[in-house]
């Protein structure tokens, strides 16, 4: 049985986000696309981070966030060989929580690809397992 969208939705100090089901029936929901730094774009580049601003209303993160520059295509590595949005403003959090997580340990994960492939919305990257 799903649980009602008051259950996808959590208070963050940056306002409140909705997520989406990463599977119900195991009471595990997903945020996608959270932005945890200000755009690295403009005046910014190569820059230090920079605090994410405040949401107006509540954030949706039932999407991906795009993932950063790099090369696409059937000849690319294994991580990139989809087309897939790319941009510089790519500072975003996957978070897969169980529905009575308010208070537990974390794991944090950077996805490899030495600076030429990857991004985290992969399958091989599901948190839903863990």
């Amino acid at each position: 049985m799903k649980a009602s969208s008051a259950q996808l939705t959590v208070t963050t100090h940056q306002g409140d986000v909705i997520g989406g089901w990463a599977d119900d029936a195991a009471d595990i929901r997903v945020f996608r696309g959270i932005p945890y730094a200000s755009p690295p774009v403009g005046n910014r580049r190569w820059q230090p981070p920079h605090s994410p601003d405040r949401f107006s209303g509540i954030f949706d993160a039932t999407q991906f966030g795009p993932a950063c520059p790099q090369p696409t295509g059937t000849e690319q590595f294994v991580w990139s060989r989809d087309h897939f949005n790319v941009a510089e403003d790519c500072l975003y959090l996957n978070i897969w929580s169980g529905g009575k997580a308010d208070s537990r340990p974390v794991m944090v994960w950077f996805h490899g690809g030495a600076h030429t492939a990857g991004k985290a919305h992969d399958a091989i990257f599901d948190g839903t397992e863990l």
